[in-house]
């Protein structure tokens, strides 16, 4: 991102996806967004609450400077309640250090709850999240503790887009490591924005910034740029594609982002 090589794609990717949005606004009344179009990176702290279930089987690649990171795994969200949401993530994941080795193992795993407090053309919710040490320490694959986040998600519905906002701070303990007390947890500020917009009948497009302070000390932030697409093909499966810049010491150069999404 520090490059005009890096940037120039990133700002051409965004003029074409806001004037695909302008475009999209004078077009037919069937292009809409629904609870069913979803953020990429702040899936959970989104202020939609998903109508049924959600099951999205997700790859991501992952490039930083001294390593690749390749993860499979599913994001699960279930309707429990007409304005409650449950769900969570694990990974099966694989770090290719260069140079270095490679590990392959589980991550950490995401539980999550949120409420949602008012429903359309205003949505907002509140929750919480826990991360259970999952993930194999001594394989850099997790961190050996429970963290806990809690967060706000504001969504504003038009026509054929919407506005989403959320805020959110993270308490992440002390890492185990060998000898103990090498790293050091931080409590992190979470900060996003996105806009999701209707292209077609079928397909919608994301634009979404997303911000944290760093969790561990010395880490660094992390920024990302997420510009993706999502294609309904039926009333239970659709695809999703997004492409993510990073910014900070704990951001990825960049990274792919592909999945199905299967809807009950």
């Amino acid at each position: 991102m520090s490059t005009w090589r890096t940037r120039v794609p990133v700002v051409g990717a965004i003029a074409l996806l806001v004037s695909m949005a302008a475009a999209s606004a004078q077009t037919a009344e069937s292009r809409t967004i629904t609870n069913e179009n979803r953020l990429f990176q702040r899936f959970i702290e989104d202020g939609a609450v998903t109508a049924g279930a959600w099951v999205e089987p997700q790859f991501r690649f992952q490039r930083f400077g001294n390593r690749d990171v390749y993860t499979l795994g599913p994001v699960i969200a279930f309707n429990v309640a007409e304005d409650v949401e449950l769900g969570g993530r694990i990974n099966l994941e694989t770090l290719n250090f260069n140079p270095g080795g490679t590990q392959t193992g589980f991550s950490d795993m995401e539980f999550y709850g949120k409420v949602r407090l008012t429903t359309a053309p205003s949505q907002v919710s509140i929750g919480a999240l826990l991360k259970f040490p999952t993930g194999e320490t001594s394989k850099g694959l997790g961190t050996g503790e429970t963290d806990v986040a809690f967060f706000a998600g504001y969504r504003r519905d038009f026509r054929r887009i919407s506005l989403v906002a959320n805020g959110g701070f993270r308490i992440t303990q002390d890492p185990d490591t060998t000898p103990p007390g090498l790293l050091e947890g931080e409590s992190s500020i979470q900060l996003g924005g996105a806009a999701l917009f209707a292209v077609t009948s079928k397909t919608a497009g994301v634009v979404e910034a997303s911000y944290e302070t760093e969790r561990i000390n010395g880490a660094g932030q992390d920024f990302r740029l997420t510009l993706g697409g999502e294609h309904r093909y039926n009333e239970t499966f659709m695809t999703r594609i997004g492409l993510a810049w990073g910014s900070g010491g704990s951001a990825p150069d960049f990274e792919l982002i592909a999945s199905g999404v299967y809807l009950f």
